[in-house]
């Protein structure tokens, strides 16, 4: 039997379907020796942030060699499919800006980009016939990926930056988990260079405000809002005892994605 490799899935196909399942039965047809497990499949469409934020969050617990394939939404329906290589870790997606956001994100991490041979101009099915057999190339020997050329990338994407003036220090939303809580792009290092010993407002807007940080969202009230530190090192934010399954992003003042939180000095103490 060959040997054992891992390959994740990350897509906006949902659960409703049989997409998910119909790709993983067409993997293991052409090589049962392989474990596929799903990262998400509820990557909204066009998600290129959400897409790369969620698979820079999974891909570090993966052990080298892995074979991450991205599959989201996308403006341009016949974008090329590229391969980056990152951390000893392979990652196929199409061209639409999300290795981008996952390179910029892992900017400490050096990277590779290959074109593939997957002809993404076919029809569906002859495309997804060329998906799984470079997949298979790829899982079958890791250095299949020398064999192909080398490209230039640019960068297209980024995720946002922080804005920090004397009293404030601006960030973003950059994810919104399963049970409504905004994730930000405020770290627990630059949030506590900002503060130091100060008293602080975290300003989501609308009147909903935070005062006071947790080490879990456990230890806030029932009904109260909450901020912490998740597991990420970033700025977490939601409401304590959400209704199962979520809340509607209305109830963290209608935030989505790039939208600012603000951090501010209380300059009346």
């Amino acid at each position: 039997m060959s040997e054992k490799r891992l390959i994740t899935l990350t897509t906006n196909w949902g659960y409703r379907d049989a997409d998910v399942a119909i790709f993983k039965a067409q993997l293991l047809t052409l090589n049962d020796a392989l474990t596929v497990i799903d990262i998400s499949h509820e990557v909204r469409d066009y998600g290129a942030m959400q897409a790369a934020f969620t698979i820079s969050s999974a891909f570090k617990h993966f052990p080298d060699n892995t074979i991450h394939f991205i599959e989201i939404g996308n403006d341009e329906n016949d974008s090329a499919y590229l391969l980056l290589v990152l951390s000893n870790q392979f990652f196929i997606a199409r061209d639409n800006g999300t290795l981008s956001l996952l390179i910029d994100v892992n900017q400490n991490l050096s990277y590779k980009i290959f074109k593939t041979s997957i002809n993404h101009q076919q029809a569906s099915s002859n495309l997804r016939a060329d998906i799984l057999k470079f997949i298979l190339n790829l899982s079958t020997s890791p250095a299949f990926a020398q064999s192909l050329t080398a490209t230039n990338f640019k960068i297209q994407k980024k995720f946002p930056g922080l804005s920090i003036d004397q009293y404030s220090l601006k960030g973003n939303v950059i994810h919104i988990n399963q049970f409504g809580n905004i994730i930000t792009n405020i770290s627990k290092n630059e949030f506590l260079k900002f503060v130091g010993d100060k008293k602080f407002v975290v300003n989501l807007g609308r009147g909903m405000d935070v005062e006071v940080m947790v080490l879990y969202p456990e230890q806030a009230s029932p009904g109260d809002l909450f901020g912490y530190f998740n597991q990420e090192g970033l700025l977490e934010l939601g409401l304590r005892d959400a209704p199962l399954g979520g809340i509607p992003n209305k109830s963290l003042g209608g935030l989505t994605i790039n939208d600012r939180v603000f951090v501010n000095i209380d300059t009346e103490i």
